[in-house]
């Protein structure tokens, strides 16, 4: 499960999240992150995951490796992959522009979740590598 964050620079998972994917280096590994608490919290890399939403369809998630207490997608990085995030009392989604498919959020303590179910490593590899990742 992943919580989507408009506020969040960049999309996070925590250190014990997705072992099976290999650590990348990324850019802002060098510089780490300041947290919600102004702290600094330091950035380990990078993992692309495949991940399925409700709507069955598989997407890559480049995730920042970073020590969190739940993973968090930022809208930002969502709205420049091609995306409209839409937020209401009354029902919020995700939309995929280029198909039209949309995967529903739930509001959870004020909080917007998606279930997000990740792909094992060894069978996203090749979708991985055929898609350029």
């Amino acid at each position: 499960k992943t919580k989507n964050d408009s506020g969040a620079c960049d999309t996070v998972i925590g250190l014990e999240d997705a072992l099976d994917y290999p650590l990348q280096e990324a850019k802002s590994s060098k510089d780490g992150f300041i947290s919600a608490s102004g702290d600094p919290m330091p950035n380990h890399g990078q993992r692309v995951l495949v991940v399925k939403p409700p709507s069955g369809r598989l997407m890559s998630l480049a995730s920042q490796v970073v020590p969190c207490t739940g993973s968090l997608t930022a809208v930002a990085k969502l709205i420049g992959a091609g995306h409209f995030v839409g937020f209401h009392k009354n029902g919020s989604f995700i939309m995929d522009l280029a198909t039209g498919e949309f995967d529903k959020m739930n509001r959870v303590n004020d909080c917007f979740e998606l279930e997000l179910e990740v792909m094992p490593y060894t069978e996203a590899e090749s979708l991985l590598k055929a898609s350029g990742f």
